[in-house]
């Protein structure tokens, strides 16, 4: 996988759980690595699909913070 995400030329989101037991989070961290456009969010305590639940706000603002600065809006 670290070889595929490392030829993506666009920004990437990535967020993930601390107890997810399906993709370790080391995973993550890997991913993250291998390509400087990645945006790694950690969620304590959260596993493969809970991270809305474990904090939505948090979730909410990673998403829109990550939209706003790279997508242009309609004024």
């Amino acid at each position: 996988p670290e070889v595929q995400i490392a030829a993506i030329q666009k920004p990437i989101l990535l967020m993930h759980g601390t107890l997810d037991p399906v993709i370790p989070v080391e995973q993550a961290y890997r991913l993250a690595a291998a390509n400087d456009r990645v945006q790694l969010e950690i969620y304590e305590g959260g596993t493969h699909s809970d991270l809305y639940e474990v904090d939505p706000d948090r979730f909410e603002a990673d998403v829109l913070k990550y939209l706003k600065q790279r997508v242009k809006l309609p004024s």
